[in-house]
């Protein structure tokens, strides 16, 4: 993604880091307690800066040399890890973000598990991943350019509808809270 700038990951730095701070106060309704977050699959540090703003102590993780060291410039505490392989102690986390980074593990439940391994009790999760069950596909054949191999497709291992996840997510010990197609809101009807 960090090749030739590609992923643009500077771009509009000020709205990223905004909307991940809408996100971590979504986050916070559900974990009011929480102090420490981990961003995985940190990329530049956007949720890092939203958790600082917030008063949060951010740590991010990340396959990525290139990101991991960005972060660490920009003063964040950055680990070199997988989404299956998190450099942290057993639960000493309370928020984890994982936002584009499950489809792109060979087994999401690994991963899901070493992510209910490093929560805290009671600690929230949110994940964003590409809705599989995107209607706009069919009539919009650029918007589903994420689910086509030929375009973006090859990047990802699995995709997720929000049934699919549900489950995934129970199997590895998780109760959902809540579900939005768009961004995770702590209004929405709760699934359990």
């Amino acid at each position: 993604y960090f090749t030739f700038n590609r992923a643009g990951f500077l771009k509009r730095w000020g709205h990223r880091v905004r909307k991940c701070m809408r996100q971590l106060r979504d986050c916070l309704v559900v974990t009011p307690w929480a102090r420490v977050v981990v961003d995985v699959g940190c990329s530049a540090g956007y949720v890092l800066e939203a958790g600082r703003r917030l008063g949060l102590e951010p740590i991010g993780v990340d396959i990525s040399q290139f990101a991991v060291g960005l972060c660490r410039e920009k003063g964040f505490r950055a680990e070199l890890g997988s989404l299956s392989s998190i450099p942290l102690a057993d639960e000493s986390v309370d928020i984890v973000t994982l936002k584009h980074t499950l489809e792109h593990v060979p087994d999401p439940l690994a991963g899901l598990k070493e992510l209910f391994r490093i929560l805290r009790p009671g600690g929230s999760v949110l994940i964003v991943v590409p809705d599989a069950d995107k209607w706009k596909i069919a009539l919009m054949p650029r918007v589903g350019r994420d689910l086509r191999p030929e375009l973006r497709g090859w990047q990802h291992h699995v995709y997720f509808s929000s049934s699919t996840l549900k489950l995934a997510l129970e199997r590895c010990g998780f109760e959902v809270m809540h579900e939005d197609k768009a961004v995770f809101r702590p209004n929405a009807n709760p699934l359990v």
